[in-house]
């Protein structure tokens, strides 16, 4: 599920840049077939 909010509050698990994270978190890894396969359904 994901969480939309229109407000700023304090939260200390929001990732407020979310290209810089993933960039560093998943973007050098190699994908698997299933993740490949879900890119491709979501398209």
């Amino acid at each position: 599920m994901i969480d939309i909010y229109t407000e700023k509050k304090d939260s200390k698990d929001w990732i407020l840049q979310n290209d810089l994270f993933f960039n560093l978190n998943t973007a050098n890894e190699e994908m698997s077939e299933n993740e490949i396969n879900l890119i491709k359904l979501v398209e």
